[in-house]
């Protein structure tokens, strides 16, 4: 595979009955997609109609349905209507778009479910635990003693490693 390829898309194991398949021509892509080379991504399927899903809401720029494979009841995924594979393919102004959709599901989820609180993760690329790429946003309702897994473990920084990770990041803006 060429360096300026995407990886190709592998199916999603939450859903077996999706297939994946090649899209060859431009009219036959996902509404909203703007990718020439891009392969069947679920998410695009669901945005148009063409696969199936639970969906809780959908404005102009956004779509909220059901994780098929929930952490928690009510687990609901947000995605552009506009193919993005991440969060460094998505334009700012879908970003906040999303985020807008995001913040309505989590006072639907509250009204709806009443839960203790609520996860809201993103993750950007294989190494963070994405495996559907095209750029979504999980809201998961959370209740005290659930069983629902922190993603990562913490331990304090030091200022010494606080300051190089500044200095750095305060070099590339």
């Amino acid at each position: 595979m060429a360096a300026d390829q995407d990886p190709p898309v592998r199916p999603v194991a939450r859903d077996h009955r999706l297939r994946r398949r090649r899209i060859t021509r431009w009219r036959a892509r996902p509404a909203g997609c703007d990718h020439r080379q891009v392969a069947a991504c679920v998410f695009c399927e669901i945005v148009a109609g063409r696969a199936p899903a639970y969906r809780v809401t959908a404005d102009e720029h956004a779509v909220a349905f059901l994780d098929l494979a929930p952490a928690a009841p009510g687990h609901t995924l947000v995605v552009p209507r506009g193919h993005a594979r991440d969060v460094w393919e998505l334009p700012q102004d879908a970003c906040a778009q999303v985020a807008r959709l995001v913040h309505g599901v989590s006072a639907l989820l509250r009204v709806a479910l009443a839960p203790d609180g609520l996860s809201i993760t993103h993750a950007t690329g294989e190494a963070a635990g994405q495996d559907v790429f095209h750029f979504h946003t999980h809201v998961v309702p959370r209740w005290r003693g659930d069983d629902v897994r922190l993603m990562w473990k913490t331990r304090r920084a030091s200022p010494q490693e606080l300051q190089e990770v500044l200095e750095r990041v305060t070099v590339a803006r």
